[in-house]
């Protein structure tokens, strides 16, 4: 082989290396993307259909509302179940969860939270580049702190300062408007996936919940086809021991 001609296969090698090095990075960077939720790309993610029975059994010593029980193929009894989720009312929880805007640039913004819950107190921080917040309720009182601002805020529990209402956690309640639907349900792996639609608004809902906790995994929501919000739970502790002072508000 000539020179010219093995200097120029030895820089058409030193291409190609350097380009396959390239493609790996950008699927390695794009694959812890999908897993934290940022991006979603249909055959990275868990499989669809094991078409396994639905059958999840609550576990009642510490389910939020006591004895479940086995769920049969009934919307009545998925609907009960989606109700009533988590089904413990003593954990921490790591979420992450990205708002996609309209437009053609398809603008998004991801947060974070850390979620604690005993029973009727819970605290929540909230936060992404720009902000960051806390909620701290004691059972009795519920106050919210602006951390950037140094704004701060107390509230006597109402519906609206509620867990439920307060936390990235999905809740089912909207099945009590009559305009929710369960369309199917069935066991993928350890979670039981639903699929939900709301017709009026055109929205399309695809929930995962873990068959051990009840806790939400995963829940999509589109609009007439288009996704707008993603959620997925990065840590789930039920043996979380929690500090004193953890959900007391000082003054």
């Amino acid at each position: 082989m000539k020179k010219t001609e093995s200097t120029g296969f030895t820089s058409l090698v030193s291409m190609l290396s350097i380009l396959f090095a390239f493609v790996i990075v950008c699927a390695l960077c794009v694959t812890l993307l999908v897993r934290l939720g940022v991006m979603n790309i249909d055959w990275l993610s868990p499989a669809s259909n094991t078409g396994e029975p639905l059958t999840p059994t609550a576990q009642s010593e510490s389910g939020v509302s006591g004895e479940i029980g086995e769920v049969t193929l009934d919307e009545t009894s998925v609907r009960r179940v989606l109700s009533e989720l988590p089904f413990f009312d003593n954990f921490y929880a790591k979420i992450y969860a990205t708002y996609i805007g309209s437009g053609p640039d398809g603008i998004f913004r991801t947060e974070a939270y850390d979620v604690y819950r005993s029973g009727d107190k819970y605290k929540i921080v909230s936060y992404d580049n720009s902000s960051r917040k806390t909620i701290v309720c004691d059972g009795k009182q519920v106050m919210i702190r602006d951390e950037i601002e140094g704004i701060e805020n107390v509230f006597p529990v109402t519906d609206d300062y509620s867990f439920s209402a307060q936390s990235p956690i999905p809740d089912f309640s909207i099945f009590k408007s009559g305009r929710y639907e369960v369309d199917k349900y069935y066991i993928s792996g350890s979670d039981y996936v639903f699929y939900c639609t709301f017709s009026d608004l055109g929205i399309t809902d695809e929930v995962r919940v873990s068959a051990d906790s009840g806790i939400v995994t995963l829940f999509r929501s589109n609009k007439d086809g288009k996704l707008f919000y993603d959620y997925s739970l990065f840590t789930f502790e039920t043996d979380r021991t929690f500090d004193e002072g953890e959900f007391s508000i000082s003054h």
